[in-house]
Order: structure tokens, then sequence, then C-alpha cells
């Protein structure tokens, strides 16, 4: 199934995303001038790459390989450059369009690691692991391992599927695939002073 365009304010549909690929998340370059679309697959077909979009055109440019990095789902922008989850390879990665090159890859060691959310200052970087049914929270240090992360889990209810992180990231709600289950709650002890509701 394919992705309409459709205008960020008033709604008004413009046109198709025509990258025409295995189409999942979609996120927009700070400029407003490109999409960024994970090409999911599924664990059938598992998929590599990122369709990229020239929004003014409406043309697909040549995709992003993301290598071995298989199933990209999350994504996030920040200062121009492309965070995203893998599910198949349980990483997150940033890529940068200018270099054209994904910068960095750490790894969760959580199962489906499915979305992710970017603190504007990349002070932290938070991700919903639904196998794991975890909270990850991966908070930049200078004194950490070579990766210059270090990582937080925090056991959640059962499979969290979507979640927002409050402008200042001390708080963040999980929420279970199933409208009928509850919210996710915990406690952390995470630096920020993170409280899950």
């Amino acid at each position: 199934m394919g992705k309409r365009l459709m205008e960020r304010t008033g709604g008004k549909l413009c046109g198709d995303e025509p990258s025409r690929a295995a189409l999942h998340e979609v996120v927009v370059s700070q400029d407003g001038s490109r999409a960024y679309i994970s090409n999911y697959g599924g664990f059938r077909t598992p998929q590599k790459t990122l369709s990229v979009v020239d929004l003014s055109s409406q043309k697909a440019l040549s995709p992003i390989d993301l290598g071995p990095l298989r199933v990209p789902h999350g994504l996030d922008v920040v200062n121009d450059k492309v965070y995203f989850t893998a599910e198949g390879s349980k990483v997150i990665g940033c890529y940068d369009p200018a270099t054209k090159q994904v910068e960095w890859v750490v790894g969760t060691d959580q199962g489906r690691t499915h979305m992710l959310k970017v603190l504007p200052d990349l002070r932290a970087i938070f991700t919903a692991s639904m196998t794991s049914s975890t909270i990850s929270v991966f908070e930049h240090d200078k004194n950490a391992d070579s990766s210059g992360w270090t990582e937080t889990n925090i056991p959640v209810s059962k499979a969290p599927e979507g979640f927002d992180v409050s402008p200042v990231g001390k708080e963040l709600w999980a929420r279970p695939p199933t409208k009928t289950a509850p919210r996710a709650t915990a406690v952390s002890g995470y630096t920020g002073g993170l409280t899950l509701s």
C-alpha cells in the first residue's frame, strides 16, 4: 500500500508517495524538503533500506541502503540527521544525509526495538522494544564505553508499541497495541528523572 502526500498545514492532499517500496514509518527533514520512509518488510520479507522522497518535485530519490541492518522501523530527525531502529538487528542507528553514511550504530540487546524518540539536545534517545516489553533510555555520556552511550532498560507492561516523551524528557507514556490494554507504568532510575505513566 502506498502513502499519500499531504500539506502539513491545512491537510490538503497533494499527491502519492512515489517510491512504491515496503513503506512503514515516515519523517520529514527539518527544512521540509525531503521525507525519509522506513521500508520494513516484516519477518517474512525483511527489508534493509530507507526510501527518500523529494517533496517539492514528489520524486523518489535513491534509497538509503542500510547494509546488514534489517527491518528498519522507527524514525526521528534531529539536527538534520536521521535516527532509526532496525528491529531485525536489535540496534538503533544514525544516518547523516550530508555524508550519505550511517554515522553510528548501537546495539539494544532487546527484542523488536520498534519505535524511538530523540531529544532535541541529543541528551537521550528513548526506544520501545515489543517482545522484551521494555523502554530503553540511551544517555549520551563521554565517560561511557566507546559507543558514547549508556543504556537503561525499564520493564513495562506487555509489548509497548507506541509511546511519546514530554518535551523536557521527564515523562514518557507507553501504549500496548491493543486499545483495551492498560498503559505501561513504571518509575526508572534514568538520571534525567524519567517517570513512565
